[in-house]
């Protein structure tokens, strides 16, 4: 599927996922205390680093390479399942709610989440409906996108918590 954007969709998902793995790794890889965990983080990441490759080493920046996003997206949801797993195991504070880190990685769950799928069969629902069914997914998109958003925005509310 040619899309004229396509380099921009690669290089906002690379940068997109190279920050959000910095960022888990800075502020959670400290609570993997135990070797599942590790191991799970460790595999996250290699996740990554396949799609990234398969981003950056497809053919053409023509085409919209919807394999490589769902793979990331998938690695970003199972990121927020290892720190739910983690908040919930070993609570620091009583009200994870309270936090700021519960309602961003809480948003971003939602929209990779949610993308997943959209990003997954993107090309599949786009060959067989046409580019006319385009603006249901992007709309799908949008919503996704305003509930990150409230999400964050939550989270901007609360106070910052150091031990989070």
């Amino acid at each position: 599927m040619h899309t004229p954007n396509a380099l921009v969709y690669k290089i906002n998902c690379v940068v997109s996922f190279i920050i959000l793995s910095i960022y888990f790794s800075l502020k959670h890889l400290g609570s993997f205390q135990t070797r599942g965990a590790r191991i799970t983080f460790i595999a996250i990441e290699l996740i990554i680093l396949a799609a990234l490759a398969m981003l950056i080493s497809s053919e053409t920046n023509a085409l919209f390479n919807n394999h490589s996003f769902g793979l990331l997206a998938l690695a970003i949801s199972a990121y927020a399942i290892v720190f739910y797993y983690l908040k919930l195991t070993n609570p620091v504070i009583e009200h994870i709610t309270a936090t700021r880190s519960f309602w961003f990685i809480s948003g971003l769950f939602i929209y990779y989440g949610g993308n997943f799928f959209i990003f997954s069969t993107y090309t599949v629902f786009i060959q067989s409906m046409g580019n006319k069914q385009f603006p249901v997914l992007w709309s799908i998109h949008n919503v996704i996108f305003l509930i990150m958003g409230i999400f964050f925005s939550k989270g901007f509310l609360c106070r910052p918590y150091q031990k989070t």
